[in-house]
């Protein structure tokens, strides 16, 4: 009997530790996110105000995933007039605006698609995103050439 003692602590701390680890989830969570079934589940679960909080975390792995879901949700009617009431708009554009790479890229698609509702576009418009999107858009571009 002490054997099976010995194993359960196991198997809850590779449990906890699965969990302890919010940049693998998200990375899980954004793989499935492209599936319109997935993205209203994870709108529906309360899924979309928890990543627009990793929006504003120091990992930049972790903010180019959420904004990466945030994107692939906000493609479903239902996500986006959740989005829509949510302060995603600042973070994206900070995002887009301070860093480079993939995660820029990640938060200038999930901008382009949240503008599809009126209302975000308005803030965007308001935060002077446009003229942020298309100097993250020209420096894309201008990457290209290179490599």
């Amino acid at each position: 009997v002490p054997h099976s003692t010995d194993r359960a602590p196991t198997r809850r701390s590779s449990h906890s530790l699965c969990l302890a680890h919010p940049i693998a989830q998200v990375r899980i969570l954004t793989a499935c996110a492209g599936r319109k079934e997935v993205a209203t589940i994870i709108c529906d679960g309360g899924g979309l105000p928890a990543l627009v909080k990793l929006l504003a975390r120091p990992d930049l792995s972790l903010q180019g995933n959420a904004a990466l879901c945030i994107g692939e949700c906000a493609k479903e009617e239902r996500c986006l007039a959740v989005l829509a009431v949510q302060p995603v708009v600042p973070p994206l554009l900070a995002i887009a605006h301070h860093q480079k790479g993939q995660t820029a890229k990640n938060a200038a698609i999930a901008l382009g698609r949240l503008a599809k509702n009126p209302r975000i576009l308005q803030v965007i418009r308001d935060n002077h995103g446009i003229e942020i999107l298309a100097r993250a858009m020209k420096g894309q571009l201008g990457n290209m050439g290179q490599g």
